[in-house]
């Protein structure tokens, strides 16, 4: 168990220490959940939850975009968030892809699916205020299925 061999809790306290891999939905929905239960740490590669049903919207309404880019430190105010891309797991901790050791009692990975989407939020809301496709490929399929639906209406 995290904990033995000298470790050093990451929050000074005696709670599970709940590392969260992934930030998307059901990340952020875990993190959210388990905040005060335990030192809840999210590891992310984004600083931000995008609420992935609204981009349809958001491409054709970019004021959209902004209340659905919800930086992650704005809803989780119990838990700490790591914006970086884990790299491996070994034993009890988690690696991220710059090294950082981050050890935890217990671990969730909700890394969903991968996708292209900046870092930052305001990178971000210029794609949308741009009108770049989606990051998702599943919201890019959708996409392109009803872009070929309302064509083929016409």
């Amino acid at each position: 168990m995290a904990g033995a061999g000298g470790w050093g809790h990451p929050y000074g306290s005696r709670r599970a220490v709940v590392v969260v891999v992934g930030g998307g939905v059901a990340g952020a929905l875990v993190a959210n959940s388990l905040q005060n239960h335990a030192d809840v740490i999210l590891i992310d590669p984004k600083e931000y939850l995008e609420i992935p049903w609204t981009n349809m919207i958001s491409k054709v309404e970019p004021s959209v975009a902004e209340k659905s880019l919800i930086n992650h430190n704005d809803y989780l105010g119990g838990t700490r968030v790591i914006t970086a891309s884990s790299a491996d797991v070994r034993g009890e901790a988690v690696i991220t892809a710059e090294g950082r050791l981050v050890e935890y009692t217990y671990l969730v990975i909700a890394t969903g699916h991968t996708n292209q989407c900046p870092r930052n939020r305001r990178d971000r809301l210029e794609q949308f205020q741009e009108g770049k496709p989606p990051c998702s490929p599943i919201v890019a399929f959708f996409h392109k299925f009803m872009f070929y639906i309302h064509f083929s209406l016409i």
